[in-house]
């Protein structure tokens, strides 16, 4: 790492194998990691700690991810909070990320993804070419989208799965595939959930 001083993660998620996985990830790429097995552990720490980035699940019992995200954002305004979310989980990832989430990794978990992601919320990231496009350049891409690709991009983004689209846009699973193939190429998107993530941030209207 670059950084004189050593980046504090937290890490909140109820399942031990994701919890010590990411754990084990960010360690030996020198980051400093505390993890916590419940979003309300975590909210009964939160005054004793000064952590540079959150990593928080969304699906946890008692305390659910969006409950805890808005304590952290209402104590620690600055401190970015990154959600794990699973493919059902999609439209409250969305929500979270409207309401002050810096991002979110797809369920499962991806070593190299969580690094990328982690980086980029922590400020570390250099720029490249595989950066998010501009606004201007995301408005084009979409501006360019046939209308069959818009009305996918707008199911997908809602949450609905494959099956879930096809059904209500009269065409087949397969075909939903191509459709959402063919937009992540389009705007560079590498998985589901930077997809995701470039159109709520890009203001991209799924109503």
């Amino acid at each position: 790492m670059s950084d004189e001083r050593t980046i504090r993660l937290n890490i909140v998620d109820d399942e031990d194998l994701v919890r010590n996985s990411l754990a084990t990830v960010l360690r030996v790429a020198d980051y400093q990691v505390e993890t916590f097995s419940s979003g309300v552990d975590f909210i009964k720490a939160l005054p004793e700690l000064d952590p540079d980035c959150v990593i928080l699940d969304v699906r946890m019992p008692q305390m659910n991810g969006l409950d805890v995200l808005d304590i952290v954002k209402q104590h620690k305004q600055r401190t970015p909070v990154i959600m794990i979310s699973g493919y059902a989980d999609i439209q409250m990832a969305v929500k979270a990320i409207q309401t002050g989430a810096a991002d979110f990794i797809e369920k499962p978990v991806d070593a190299e993804a969580v690094l990328k992601v982690v980086a980029r919320a922590c400020g570390g990231a250099r720029k490249t070419d595989d950066e998010d496009p501009s606004g201007a350049e995301f408005e084009a891409v979409l501006a360019n989208l046939t209308k069959r690709e818009t009305e996918v991009l707008k199911l997908l983004v809602k949450g609905d799965q494959n099956k879930i689209v096809a059904r209500k846009l009269g065409i087949s699973p397969r075909t939903v595939e191509v459709h959402r193939s063919r937009i992540m190429q389009r705007l560079g998107a590498k998985s589901f959930a930077e997809l995701v993530r470039m159109t709520v941030l890009g203001g991209f209207k799924a109503d």
